[in-house]
């Protein structure tokens, strides 16, 4: 790792002033890079989402990002093929990180194992989904400045917290820009789309959070928050591979907010009126009592804004 971050340094010393791509092999193993920009900082942070890696196999968790201004180095693992080095995604290099979540049959609301339930959780009912994509991490405020041009965050100077502060209508513009800067079709998850993936798609282990039945390893709440957001990608993250589903803040989905039927659904849009829109999965400000799985709220997006509110992106297979 020490011979990585030396080789990284050195040829950025060399090639200062023009983009370069390199190669950095580690017994028989190949990573390519590229370098996109000239200013950039050496950062050591942990990952804990890398598993088996082949790279990486004698510091699994330890690995080295370059940063800079508007965007980073990508490293690939070249053979499960994943950045490996990227908090939150960068638009300025035409991505936004996303998992893909299989398609599948779940049972939406008031399970088992969820026990706190509100009466807007029940009942429970089948629901099944077409496959799609959702964001790796929740939006940053980097990201949004990197858009908007400006950053509507209460908690500033966190470039890599996520968004809040933001309206709908505010929320639908950056969804346009974006789409139009990186030529891709991101949107809003739906709520039923949102609880499967928190689930952990098919690979779910029936847990209470997403990601854990234990809430200090998975998310920012009230009991730990220090009564603020954190940079995404900091606690462990689900069976997915998807960071802070629970807790920091919550993420509003598409939907218009209403009442759960028994039925069984296929691809659920939500209520078809309505002025307020659903958010799922806790804040940083929440009990751990409101940020089960299950859990809904809801609020006036058109015009609401809060400092515990943020959103995550989601896209179609065929759009993506």
């Amino acid at each position: 790792m020490n011979q990585l971050l030396f080789t990284i340094a050195l040829l950025l010393f060399i090639n200062i002033g023009q983009a370069q791509d390199f190669l950095y092999k580690k017994d028989g193993t190949t990573i390519s890079c590229k370098i996109r920009e000239v200013k950039v900082d050496v950062i050591r942070f942990k990952r804990t989402d890398i598993r088996h890696s082949p790279v990486f196999e004698e510091k699994k968790e330890d690995i080295y990002k370059i940063q800079y201004k508007s965007g980073v180095i990508d490293i690939i693992d070249p053979v499960y093929k994943v950045k490996m080095d990227t908090i939150g995604g960068k638009i300025s290099s035409g991505e936004i990180e996303m998992v893909y979540v299989e398609g599948g049959t779940f049972i939406m609301g008031c399970t088992i194992e969820q026990s706190d339930c509100d009466n807007d959780e029940k009942p429970q009912h089948q629901v099944t989904l077409n496959s799609f994509y959702i964001g790796k991490y929740e939006v940053t405020q980097e990201q949004w400045k990197e858009v908007m041009g400006h950053n509507p965050s209460w908690f500033k100077n966190c470039e890599s917290c996520p968004v809040e502060s933001v309206t709908w209508n505010e929320i639908q513009k950056f969804i346009q820009k974006l789409n139009a800067k990186t030529g891709k079709n991101y949107r809003l998850p739906t709520e039923a789309e949102w609880e499967y993936a928190a689930r952990g798609g098919k690979h779910s282990q029936g847990f209470k959070y997403s990601g854990d039945s234990r809430i200090d390893i998975i998310a920012w709440y009230d009991e730990n928050s220090s009564s603020k957001t954190h940079s995404v990608g900091q606690k462990s993250p689900n069976e997915l591979g998807i960071f802070d589903m629970t807790g920091n803040v919550w993420e509003l989905c598409s939907d218009i907010y209403g009442s759960y039927n028994s039925g069984s659904q296929m691809n659920p849009q939500g209520s078809m009126k309505g002025s307020k829109h659903v958010y799922r999965g806790g804040s940083w400000y929440n009990l751990k009592s409101q940020c089960h799985v299950s859990n809904r709220s809801d609020g006036n997006t058109f015009y609401y804004l809060n400092s515990d509110h943020g959103f995550r992106l989601a896209s179609d297979v065929a759009n993506k």
